[in-house]
C-alpha cells in the first residue's frame, strides 16, 4: 500500500510534504496532498495541537501588556498642570479675567489633536499602499521595536519548492537538456517537487519529451521509458537501486547542494548519471537588503524562527546574514521564544504567515502578517497585515511609523509652545480671551497642517529589478 503524501506546514512550517507511514503521528490540521489514510485519534478538541494552538493565541493575547501612547502620557500629566495654574493665579491676583484667559489658551485641542491627526494620516498612507495597520497603538509600538522575529517558510522564502540549482555532469548534455529530459520523466508525479521541476521547465519554454511509460518508485522517484531507453529522475537511492552510481564529481555536488539547504534530485539516461537537480524553498530576492535595512533602522536583534530542519533555517540565515537562529520550533517554542526577548528588555515584532505562527503573533507587542498567503487565523491574531508578498513593507512600516512619531513630537512640542506662551501672557495680564481663542485655533489649524504631510510621506524600499521582490535567480551552476 502506498504511503499517502501529507502537507504539515501550517503546525511544524515545513516547507515540504511528507510521507505518513503506517504507525507514524500526524498532526490535527494537516493536509493529505495525495493518496488516503486512516488514523485514530489520540487527541480531539483542545487537547489536539490546532486546539493547543488557539489556548495560545487566548493566552497570548490577554497576556500582553497594553502599549501606552504618547496622547495618554501627555494627557495625564499637562491637563491637571495647565488647570492648577490657572487656579494658582485667580488665587493669587483675584483676576477672573487672567483665569479664564489661561483656561482658553490651555485647552487641550492642539494636543488633543497632536496624536490621532497624525496617526489618521499614516495609515491612510499605509492603506495606499495596502499595508493594513489595525490601530494606531499598533503603528506607535511598531515604531519602537528592538526585536524583529521572522518565520521563515512563506516570509524569507516563497513557502513552496523551486528549482535553484542545475548541474550537468555529462559533455553529451546541456542544462536545458538534463532539466527537460527531468521534467519528462516529472510529467505524471504528483509530488511537489515534481510540479516544481516541470513547471520550472515550463517557465523556461522547454519542452519536455513525452515518456512512453513510467513507474512511480515509492520515496525514490521516477523511472520512465523514452523512445527505447531508461530515464530515472528522483534520489541516489533510486539510483544505486537500478545499478547506477554518483561519481566522485557528482558526490561533491550532492553534498555542496544539500549544504546549501536544497533537495537533491538525480538524473539518470540509460546507464549515465547526466546532471542533478537542486530543489527548494527559495529565499525571496531582496530579503537580505531588508535584513540590513532593519538593522540600520536601529532593530538591535533580527532572528529567525522556523520549525524546518536546522541545517535549512542556517541556510537561508547564511543567505540573509542572520545571526541568531532557532529551528525545529512548534508554535509552543516561538510563544516562548518571544517570552524570553520581551523579559530581556525588548520591544519584539514578530513576522509570520502561518496558523502555527499565531501563538507568537498574539504575544508580540506587534503581530505582522504576511497577506497573500496568510492563514485565516494569522490574518486575524497579526496587529499588521502586509500586501502581498512584498518583504520590503517591513521595514517601510516601521520607517512610517518613526516618522509618524517625530511628526508627533513636533505637534505636541508646537502645541505646548503655544500653551506656556499664552499661559505666561495670560497670568501676565498681557492676552485677553479674544486673542487667546484666536491663538488657541491657530495652533490646532497648524497642528492638522503638520499632520497632513504624512499622507504623501513615502518609505524608502529596498532596490529591486521589477518593484516586487522575486526568486533569488539560479545560480550559475550549468556547468558545460
Amino acid at each position: 500500500m502506498r504511503s499517502p503524501l501529507v502537507d504539515q506546514a501550517a503546525i511544524t512550517g515545513e516547507a515540504l510534504p511528507v510521507y505518513a507511514r503506517a504507525g507514524a503521528e500526524v498532526y490535527a490540521g494537516t493536509i493529505v496532498t495525495s493518496g488516503s489514510l486512516t488514523v485514530r485519534a489520540a487527541s480531539v478538541g483542545a487537547e489536539t495541537t490546532v486546539g493547543r494552538i488557539i489556548s495560545r493565541v487566548e493566552e497570548a493575547q490577554s497576556d500582553r501588556a497594553p502599549i501606552q501612547t504618547v496622547a495618554t502620557r501627555f494627557t495625564q500629566r499637562f491637563v491637571p498642570v495647565s488647570f492648577a495654574l490657572a487656579a494658582l493665579t485667580y488665587a493669587v491676583t483675584r483676576d477672573a479675567r487672567r483665569a479664564m484667559t489661561m483656561l482658553l489658551i490651555a485647552c487641550p485641542c492642539a494636543a488633543g489633536l497632536a496624536t490621532p491627526t497624525a496617526i489618521s494620516a499614516a495609515i491612510g498612507n499605509g492603506a495606499r499602499r495596502g499595508t493594513l495597520i489595525k490601530g494606531g497603538t499598533h503603528l506607535e509600538g511598531i515604531g519602537r521595536v528592538t526585536a524583529v522575529v521572522f518565520d521563515k517558510t512563506g516570509t524569507l522564502t516563497f513557502g513552496r519548492p523551486l528549482v535553484t540549482s542545475v548541474v550537468t555532469l555529462s559533455d553529451r548534455y546541456t542544462a536545458d537538456q538534463v532539466l527537460s529530459l527531468a521534467a519528462s520523466g516529472e510529467l505524471h508525479a504528483r509530488h511537489p517537487l515534481a510540479q516544481a521541476i516541470v513547471a520550472h521547465t515550463e517557465e523556461q519554454h522547454l519542452r519536455a519529451p513525452i515518456h512512453q511509460a513510467c513507474e512511480v518508485v515509492l520515496g525514490m522517484g521516477m523511472r520512465a521509458e523514452l523512445d527505447g531507453t531508461r530515464l530515472l529522475v528522483g534520489s541516489p537511492a533510486l539510483l544505486r537501486r537500478h545499478g547506477v552510481e554518483l561519481t566522485e564529481e557528482a558526490q561533491g555536488w550532492t553534498e555542496q547542494l544539500r549544504g546549501g539547504g536544497e533537495t537533491v534530485i538525480c538524473i539518470a539516461h540509460d546507464e549515465d548519471l547526466i546532471g542533478l537537480l537542486g530543489v527548494s524553498d527559495a529565499v525571496r530576492s531582496g530579503a537580505g537588503a531588508v535584513i540590513r535595512q532593519l538593522t540600520d533602522l536601529g532593530v538591535s536583534r533580527v532572528v529567525l524562527l522556523t520549525g524546518d530542519a536546522p541545517e535549512t533555517a542556517q541556510a537561508v540565515a547564511d543567505t540573509l546574514g542572520i545571526t541568531e537562529v532557532h529551528a525545529h520550533a512548534l508554535p509552543e517554542g516561538k510563544l516562548q521564544l518571544i517570552r524570553d526577548l520581551q523579559a530581556e528588555g525588548h520591544t519584539v515584532a514578530m513576522v509570520g504567515d502561518g496558523t502555527n505562527d499565531a501563538p507568537a503573533l498574539a504575544l508580540a507587542d506587534v503581530g505582522i502578517s504576511m497577506g497573500a498567503h496568510s492563514s485565516h487565523v494569522a490574518l486575524e491574531t497579526a496587529d499588521i497585515a502586509l500586501p502581498g508578498d512584498d518583504l520590503r513593507q517591513v521595514p517601510a512600516v516601521v520607517e512610517l511609523s518613526r516618522h509618524t512619531l517625530r511628526v508627533v513630537r513636533q505637534n505636541y512640542g508646537l502645541a505646548i509652545g503655544v500653551n506656556l506662551l499664552g499661559l505666561v501672557a495670560g497670568a501676565g495680564g498681557s492676552m485677553n480671551p479674544v486673542l487667546a481663542a484666536l491663538l488657541h485655533n491657530t495652533s490646532s489649524i497648524a497642528v492638522v497642517g503638520n499632520s497632513a504631510r504624512l499622507v504623501n510621506h513615502t518609505p524608502h524600499l529596498p532596490p529591486t529589478t521589477d518593484g516586487i521582490l522575486t526568486a533569488a535567480p539560479l545560480e550559475d551552476r550549468r556547468v558545460r
